[in-house]
């Protein structure tokens, strides 16, 4: 939230958020956020790429790759690059 307050974006945010919960080893917590995200149609992609980052970090490429498809290449390449290029 203190990210929010200092008017980074809420994309930006939420996947900073996923990042250092998979990094602290809270794959379950960070797969919860992509999970609750894709259940609203206007959070629908970025719920998409925060389960796609969770996805990969546990090596579950299969789920990765799948919540890429159908984003434009430009969406994901700006949140979730570096998991595409691994």
């Amino acid at each position: 939230m203190a990210k929010l307050e200092r008017g980074e974006g809420l994309e930006e945010t939420v996947i900073g958020e996923v990042r250092a919960l998979a990094a602290e080893g809270k794959h379950g917590r960070a797969q919860a956020i992509g999970e609750a995200l894709r259940r609203r149609p206007e959070t629908l992609t970025l719920g998409r790429l925060a389960t796609r980052i969770v996805a990969h970090q546990r090596g579950d490429l299969p789920l990765a790759w799948a919540q890429l498809r159908g984003l434009p290449s430009a969406t994901w390449a700006r949140f979730a690059a570096a998991e595409h290029v691994r």
